[in-house]
């Protein structure tokens, strides 16, 4: 889905807009909680 509105998404997925923006805004909060508790293994020596 790279290169698609949230609009275009929720289309595809038969989703509205908003709920697209809640999942991404979540998925989003769990990526960086997971990245925060795994920093050392991500560190770029």
């Amino acid at each position: 889905y790279e290169e698609m509105t949230m609009k275009e998404i929720g289309a595809t997925l038969d989703l509205s807009e908003s709920r697209v923006s809640q999942m991404h805004s979540s998925i989003i909060a769990r990526l960086k909680a997971q990245m925060n508790t795994r920093k050392k293994e991500f560190a770029i020596r």
